[in-house]
């Protein structure tokens, strides 16, 4: 699937006078996927629907419930503060990198 910007510049180059062997070249697409897309006439997230599962597991699934709850006792709590509890409640299980996945 090639997003839309790569579409968009292939349609321009095909606009503007070239074959489609040369939009396709320049874009690292296939002929075939090309001519798919401008076949369709319409961009590529277009034709995909929203996901119906989630793409990798939620590390915070079994503690949010805490969160939760800590959420409501504490009402101008941050979010960082919240993370560095949960590193002091359960040490080694929540790596540093994880934060910005906890603040989403």
């Amino acid at each position: 699937m090639k997003k839309d910007g790569v579409v968009k510049e292939r349609c321009r180059l095909i606009h503007c006078g070239n074959s489609l062997t040369f939009p396709a070249r320049m874009t690292g697409m296939d002929r075939k996927t090309a001519r798919k897309y401008r076949d369709k006439k319409h961009a590529a997230k277009a034709t995909v629907g929203p996901r119906s599962y989630r793409t990798r597991i939620d590390p915070f699934e079994d503690v949010w419930v805490e969160c939760q709850g800590q959420l409501e006792a504490q009402r101008g709590l941050k979010s960082y503060a919240l993370f560095e509890w949960l590193q002091e409640k359960y040490p080694g299980r929540f790596p540093d990198s994880t934060r910005r996945t906890f603040e989403r």
